[in-house]
């Protein structure tokens, strides 16, 4: 079955279809959204001209959007799930302050946790 993602996080939106084997699915819907993450990696699915699919970007799943958190799916209910265009925004809009405070205090060391600092201004790049 094909399915589209809106690339948001790092292609302004454009759509990329992924195709997940029928025999993966369940109808189970974080079975199905971790399959279509999944086969959305260029590791897995290449799919030149389209990044892998991300954190941040939307999944369009059977009628219903489902933004891509960094950990797990969130439905999109408020705002029609737009996204800034700034990175910077996009990555706030992302983790809200408990989710920061959570990731900071687990992993300390994890690259995507230091860019979240960086981005926000709590960190020196150097």
């Amino acid at each position: 079955m094909t399915f589209e993602v809106e690339l948001q996080m790092f292609q302004k939106g454009i759509i990329r279809r992924v195709i997940v084997p029928d025999e993966e699915l369940t109808g189970e819907l974080n079975h199905d959204l971790q399959k279509i993450f999944y086969y959305g990696q260029n590791d897995f699915q290449n799919d030149p001209g389209h990044c892998s699919v991300s954190a941040g970007d939307i999944v369009r799943y059977h009628g219903t959007r489902y933004l891509i958190e960094p950990i797990g799916f969130k439905p999109i209910t408020t705002n029609g799930g737009q996204l800034s265009n700034e990175p910077v925004k996009r990555i706030q809009q992302l983790y809200s302050t408990d989710k920061k405070q959570t990731l900071l205090h687990e992993s300390r060391t994890d690259l995507d946790d230091r860019w979240l600092l960086y981005c926000t201004g709590r960190m020196d790049p150097r």
